[in-house]
């Protein structure tokens, strides 16, 4: 490396240093040397401990960027490093092109400063108002998984990667290295994965920092293991040297392993080596500021604050607010392309001729509908699923031709990992490099995702409140397998209670009740933009029919109702069914009665819970049967209707209940609703 590529590197190091121990102390953008204690945040909010080691990775990936000329994703899992990424983005500029209050100068610096931790824009964690950010903090564990997403079928593609050394212990960041079976030079991206490995999580240490042969695990699973250290910009200019030629030789088609880059150094690095008598770098007090949260409460916070801050010779490194010459030679100035798929247009198909059970016809669907670029993640469940088809047509995914029992394909269109959350952070990173497709997954098994749905609910519903245009293919997932079909562990609704308390305009769940309509929810799913869109229902086959006309004024309108009028007596009653299973079972039962005026209203979509336009008066009696647990459902109906004196039958968790009676244990059987219908008294 020439020698002002090092001194750009290191002013480009420390000009982020700066501006993070700035963001998380400074009340505004002052003179350092005349610091005073009112200049000083009251509380700390925000982290440092991770700030440094992010700061000296972003700075050695500018310099890449600068010398490949393409620029990549930037995946940082690191929740806690808002710090040190804000101050990368007004570095470069990009912030400051997003947010004109935060472009270069003394006023866009004091807004920066002054702002941290007090707007949505510059939280404590990384924000998806941030440009670029498409993997949000708040949830450790993810980037590796959402980082392979991003370069499947993404040839030339890059995504480069920093976690944590606590990342390791977090979610499914260990398992996610599998993944690389995955990943080819033919058809996918290029891929580097950065551990800062800094030896302390929040308020210990980090498991890997103790394994003396980390990088050789890393090595065993397939990898490419560089290591280096803190501050030694040489030695690390070197190995993105090397990584340089790794992605043109991965562009090329050329077999080379993914690179993991180790990057040793103390937490805190650059702070102060103790404050108030403790250690503090080299310390996991380094990581929350712990020594320094209340600043006044500390005897010489202001001269420690100034010490420190002055050390990065700020002078050097900002002109009137403007990073200097020095700083933006290592920025890279070339201009992100958007990633486009051609995803072709869907093809008239004729549904009648589909089969009647919905994962079949699902699959005959995705086999005559969707291109190449339409993926489906799921766990080792394809074949039970009734993706026989499809799976025979397309294969497996893996990143060589083997011999094998089941097809399996370089470029197949199923990715099973028998991982349900590998599989959703996966699909969200292919879904935010442009490309298309489903998770599905069992009922029983649904709930391991829950944690990171309600990330990307928040996500969604930050960036439109933000007024972020950024337009991304819903995160469409298919519910199967339900209970009603299972033993005892294999019943499990617990992620119907977490989607049906999101803000519907993020969240909608489809209920159909038959083949027909199942096809119609998924193409409104495949239309739904910066959501979350759910199809339930079962693997197995039901009776229930509806002709091409009857589903489509179905699924627009969200519910359906059949009537069966067996009398002249104004006292209806109504079913209210939700769910293929139960609805299913509502209308045998009422064609079972011929003493009784009765409405089957079968509910489709979620949103209807909340506004379902009936007149619930001219009903004396009304019974509702659903998927799931009741308590929720009584909950979004009460909102519209006094349910009272309505009787509300779902899921209760019966122990005895097999797989031949799991209806009849929970009260939802044609035996029980016939009943249920004709007692003019029942238990509330």
């Amino acid at each position: 490396m020439e020698r002002n590529e090092i001194q750009a590197l290191e002013a480009n190091f420390r000009a982020s240093n700066f501006l993070s121990v700035a963001q998380l102390f400074l009340n505004s953008n002052v003179d350092i040397n005349k610091l005073k204690q009112e200049d000083l945040k009251e509380k700390v909010f925000g982290h440092w401990g991770c700030c440094p080691g992010i700061n000296y990775c972003y700075a050695h990936l500018n310099r890449f960027i600068r010398k490949t000329k393409i620029v990549p994703n930037i995946i940082i899992g690191t929740g806690h490093s808002s710090p040190a990424l804000i101050s990368n983005l007004y570095i470069n500029g990009s912030l400051g092109k997003m947010y004109p209050k935060y472009q270069y100068g003394l006023e866009g610096m004091n807004n920066l400063i002054s702002d941290f931790g007090k707007n949505m824009i510059l939280q404590t964690e990384i924000s998806p108002l941030l440009p670029g950010v498409i993997l949000a903090g708040g949830e450790l564990g993810n980037a590796i998984s959402v980082s392979m997403g991003t370069v499947i079928n993404n040839p030339k593609q890059t995504t480069l990667t920093i976690v944590g050394d606590g990342e390791f212990e977090a979610g499914t960041t260990l398992s996610s290295l599998l993944c690389n079976q995955l990943i080819n030079p033919k058809n996918d991206g290029f891929l580097v994965i950065m551990i800062n490995l800094n030896g302390y999580k929040m308020t210990s240490r980090s498991l890997i920092s103790l394994n003396e042969d980390f990088a050789g695990l890393l090595e065993s699973f397939g990898y490419e293991v560089f290591n280096t250290s803190i501050n030694n910009h040489e030695e690390t200019g070197r190995i993105f040297d090397e990584i340089a030629k790794r992605q043109k030789e991965w562009y090329e088609g050329e077999k080379t392993k993914i690179p993991i880059v180790i990057l040793k150094s103390p937490k805190g690095f650059s702070a102060p080596e103790t404050i108030d008598g403790l250690a503090f770098v080299n310390s996991h007090l380094s990581h929350k500021v712990s020594t320094l949260k209340i600043p006044k409460d500390i005897k010489n916070s202001v001269e420690i604050i100034q010490k420190w801050l002055m050390s990065y010779k700020p002078e050097s490194l900002f002109v009137n607010g403007v990073p200097s010459n020095m700083v933006l030679e290592n920025i890279p100035k070339i201009k992100k392309n958007n990633v486009e798929k051609n995803i072709r247009n869907a093809k008239r198909i004729n549904i009648n001729s589909f089969p009647s059970n919905e994962m079949k016809a699902l699959s005959k669907y995705f086999i005559e509908s969707t291109d190449e670029d339409f993926l489906i993640f799921s766990p080792d469940e394809s074949i039970s699923n009734g993706l026989n088809d499809f799976v025979n047509q397309y294969g497996i995914r893996y990143n060589v031709e083997i011999d094998s029992s089941i097809r399996v394909k370089e470029k197949g269109r199923i990715v099973e990992i028998l991982n349900e959350v590998i599989c959703i952070t996966m699909l969200y990173g292919y879904l935010n490099s442009g490309g298309d497709g489903v998770f599905i997954t069992y009922e029983a098994f649904s709930p391991l995702v829950s944690s990171f749905l309600s990330q990307c609910y928040k996500f969604y519903k930050q960036q439109k409140e933000g007024n972020v245009k950024e337009i991304h293919n819903s995160l469409k997932i298919i519910i199967t397998s339900l209970g009603w079909r299972n033993t005892y562990t294999h019943q499990n609704p617990d992620l119907l209670n977490t989607l049906l308390s999101k803000e519907s305009e993020y969240v909608r769940i489809y209920f159909p009740s038959e083949a027909k309509q199942a096809i119609l929810c998924f193409e409104e799913m495949k239309r739904a933009k910066n959501s979350i869109q759910v199809l339930y229902l079962t693997k197995t086959e039901v009776n229930t029919y509806r002709t091409m006309e009857q589903a489509k004024t179905d699924v627009k309108r969200g519910y359906w109702i059949k009537k069966f009028k067996n009398t002249n007596s104004s006292n209806k009653i109504l079913l209210i069914a939700i769910g293929d299973i139960i609805t299913n079972e509502c209308l045998k039962a009422s064609e079972l009665i011929s003493d009784r005026d009765i409405d089957v209203l079968s509910i489709i979509k979620s949103d209807c819970l909340q506004e379902l336009n009936i007149d619930i008066k001219k009903y004396h009696k009304v019974l509702v049967y659903c998927t799931g647990y009741c308590d929720i459902i009584r909950g979004e109906l009460s909102k519209m209707f006094d349910t009272t004196k309505w009787l509300f039958k779902g899921y209760n968790d019966s122990t005895y209940g097999t797989y031949k009676n799991v209806l009849e244990s929970n009260g939802i059987d044609i035996q029980s609703i016939t009943r249920d219908i004709k007692e003019d008294y029942y238990e509330l």
